[in-house]
């Protein structure tokens, strides 16, 4: 059957992660002016002369693993970068620290899940998130009653059966009959990651103390990431758009596959081998803005409340000229036919579960005096992870918005807290404050594309004429023989190209 294909276009409003549970480790990059330079070690091994390698193999043998990494680095050759990519000025000082043989730490850094060397937003992150939102929809209060008892009398954080057992009832499916699953109804493509889109910054943890979050307790503790640049950056590094499609089983379709199955021969009593009902576009974007607008306020209100970041949260929405209230922030985004959402690792509990039936776990602790809290339910974790941004805010994982790309507004920028809010979109792309360098995936740091790649916009593929800088706003793309001066934003490069 038929699905309708959706175009939307976005931004990262704050840093998001995705990652694939592997690592970089410092014999596999160094940082050149504040740009961290990725390299194969392997790649690296093989180029060696064997008296070079010989060095290398002794330091090792010799238990000498930061001297070997040390060494690795300085042979690395500019043939043997991979990707250049800016790193934040709080990372930046751990890891020149950490290279220096000064921290005892591995030094590892969690790059953002990659097709080649092109990050990308997986569209099972996104459908994840959607997923959640429908559920959410779906569940009816006298859902949510039985299955709050059944959570509350059940053991804490052994609730996997009851949360089956509510999707079944909700989605209206039989037990282990996952073909009627509506969610099957929906498919989202990976999203494409932008040159200069990603940097290497530290997640920091934030411990709930009376009514907002406050670092603490975590000085030992350093989580370096590769994460998306967001318009919380305040042009400290420049967001870059975000591209993906969405195909839905629209009602006409929906109704076209119901007749038919109707007439096709079943055994008696047995179930339809398709969803009794699909999510269609427009009812997916209300249910998921229903969800995420709720968890919005819910986060500014509970953990950030007059520490800074519940007005960058609310600079992020004024941007876009959105309200800052509850229902009417939902009527604004479908009015706009904007998509809030919240997506990748550090995004919470609260994020992927439903608003009044949440069951997270708040550990057993020993306390003082020999006093116990046994584990109990909770409706809010007590801590948030976020990353610092430039004006030591606190900024969430972890919040993207999007929009029907035909209707898509320009990107607006925040500029800094001690000068003007806002800066108009059509100015050139934001420079890189002192201390901080644009990302970029191509071997020349702070170019955007370089000569001779290809580059789409999804509409067309060209080839770039002349290398493009980060600062610029237009460049020279060779169609098919005709050279045109087109707009930068938009265009990404070509996989392998």
């Amino acid at each position: 059957m038929n699905r309708t294909l959706h175009r939307l276009k976005g931004w990262a409003l704050t840093p998001v992660h995705v990652g694939d549970g592997t690592t970089w480790t410092p014999e596999g990059f160094k940082l050149v002016g504040g740009v961290l330079n990725r390299f194969e070690p392997s790649a690296v091994i093989a180029g060696m002369t064997e008296a070079v390698r010989g060095q290398y193999v002794k330091m090792l043998r010799q238990n000498g693993l930061k001297q070997a990494q040390d060494f690795m680095r300085k042979t690395a050759q500019d043939m043997d970068i991979r990707e250049k990519i800016g790193v934040s000025a709080s990372s930046r000082n751990d890891v020149e620290t950490l290279m220096k043989g000064e921290l005892k730490r591995k030094g590892e850094i969690h790059p953002f899940v990659r097709s080649g060397d092109t990050p990308i937003l997986p569209g099972s992150s996104l459908k994840g998130a959607l997923r959640t939102a429908w559920l959410a929809k779906q569940v009816d209060e006298s859902a949510k009653r039985d299955i709050k008892t059944k959570t509350r009398e059940g053991k804490v954080g052994k609730t996997s059966q009851v949360s089956d057992e509510m999707q079944s009832r909700a989605f209206e499916f039989a037990k282990g009959k996952t073909e009627q699953d509506p969610m099957r109804d929906v498919g989202v493509g990976d999203m494409q990651i932008s040159t200069a889109g990603t940097l290497i910054d530290k997640a920091q943890i934030l411990n709930l103390k009376d009514d907002a979050v406050a670092a603490g307790g975590t000085k030992d503790m350093q989580i370096h990431c590769e994460r998306l640049a967001a318009i919380a950056d305040r042009g400290a590094f420049v967001a870059q758009p975000l591209l993906v499609e969405i195909a839905t089983l629209e009602p006409p379709a929906a109704k076209e596959r119901r007749d038919l199955a109707d007439t096709a021969k079943r055994d008696a009593g047995e179930a339809q081998a398709i969803p009794k009902t699909s999510p269609d576009f427009i009812s997916l974007r209300q249910a998921c803005n229903a969800h995420h607008v709720n968890l919005w306020f819910g986060e500014r209100n509970h953990f950030y409340k007059n520490t800074g970041t519940d007005v960058l949260m609310d600079d992020l929405l004024t941007a876009f000229s959105l309200p800052l209230e509850v229902e009417a922030l939902k009527s604004g985004l479908d009015k706009r036919c904007a998509w809030l959402l919240r997506v990748g690792r550090f995004s919470h509990f609260e994020s992927k579960s439903i608003e009044g039936i949440r069951a997270g776990e708040k550990r057993a602790k020993n306390g003082k005096n020999g006093q116990r809290r046994d584990a109990e339910h909770m409706e809010w974790g007590g801590s948030r992870t976020a990353a610092c941004g430039n004006n030591n805010e606190h900024l969430p994982f972890g919040w993207i918005i999007l929009f029907d790309a035909d209707a898509a507004p320009q990107m607006p920028k925040l500029g800094n807290k001690s000068g003007g809010m806002l800066q108009t979109s059509n100015r050139s792309a934001a420079v890189a404050a002192p201390d901080l360098r644009p990302a970029t995936a191509a071997p020349n740091a702070g170019y955007r594309f370089l000569k001779g790649e290809k580059v789409t916009n999804d509409d067309e593929t060209g080839t770039v004429v002349k290398s493009v800088a980060n600062s610029d706003t237009k460049m020279e793309v060779n169609f098919d023989g005709e050279i045109e001066s087109v707009s930068v934003e938009g265009y990404r490069k070509v996989n392998g190209l």
